[in-house]
């Protein structure tokens, strides 16, 4: 399987992550084993083999360029089937090995090329969701490589880069309070670019309402944010004629949470 992951076929490279894939979630925590290595050696030899998958995941990431377009997303099965994989693998890994991933995945999100930049954030998604114990150490060294993948002149890479904060949202505001100005910030300007062919919308409206979930006050009273409002509402507009469902709910989400923010306000000040 790691041989056919280099194969010049992208079928076959897919079919031996995903088959690799499987492999790991079911067996991640034996493998490496053998009958011949003493019991006091597991652990060590679990995490070498760990460590070695991950290594042929991250190169696929660096090589890997096969890929298509459904509707207005790139789809690309190879590298998403490989995040997918060192997702699985992160999860037995102990915290040291995760940091020289993250290392990799930092380099790998500075590459001219767009399809690395794509593949280390979809990395990154994953590797989020399956550590979210280590979010307080993870987030503050991944944080840069996403805000700077929301920033990217790519549709696709700000797409994958929201999608990536979507599962640690709510870690995210503990993590890094300091972080959020800066964040919702760069939500609210990619509206003004985005229209109905942009792949990002979705995935920006869902973060910038989960966002807006976990900090209720933050547009509320008489802060800077709050007077900002009628500046950046209208900028949801165009969205709820969307043609797409799942762009028009997230846009009602993100007023839902903007009402529901004013109403804590007139609360207040009834008391």
């Amino acid at each position: 399987m790691f041989r056919n992951l280099f194969n010049p076929s992208w079928e076959v490279r897919h079919g031996a992550a995903t088959a690799l894939r499987e492999v790991i979630r079911y067996h991640g925590d034996t493998a490496g084993l053998t009958v011949l290595l003493n019991p006091d050696m597991y652990s060590e030899a679990n995490q070498k083999w760990l460590e070695d998958a991950s290594i042929r995941l991250l190169c696929v990431f660096a090589l890997d360029r096969f890929a298509d377009f459904v509707s207005d997303q790139v789809v690309a099965p190879v590298r998403a089937t490989c995040a997918q994989c060192l997702g699985m693998c992160v999860r037995g890994m102990c915290e040291g090995v995760v940091g020289r991933v993250v290392s990799v995945l930092q380099c790998l999100g500075e590459q001219q090329q767009w399809e690395v930049r794509h593949a280390s954030l979809m990395a990154v998604q994953h590797l989020l969701a399956a550590r979210t114990d280590l979010c307080a150490t993870l987030l503050p060294l991944l944080s840069p490589s996403i805000l700077r993948g929301l920033r990217d002149v790519d549709d696709d890479v700000r797409a994958v880069a929201a999608s990536s904060l979507l599962p640690v949202a709510n870690q995210l505001v503990t993590v890094l309070p300091s972080k959020i100005p800066q964040l919702l910030t760069i939500l609210w300007d990619s509206l003004v670019d985005l229209d109905d062919l942009s792949a990002s919308t979705s995935s920006i409206l869902g973060l910038l309402c989960s966002l807006l979930n976990q900090n209720p006050q933050l547009y509320a009273g008489e802060t800077e944010e709050a007077q900002r409002l009628s500046q950046l509402a209208p900028r949801l507009w165009p969205f709820l004629s969307h043609t797409n469902r799942r762009v028009r709910l997230s846009c009602l989400r993100v007023l839902l949470s903007l009402l529901e923010s004013g109403q804590r306000k007139n609360r207040g000040g009834g008391r």
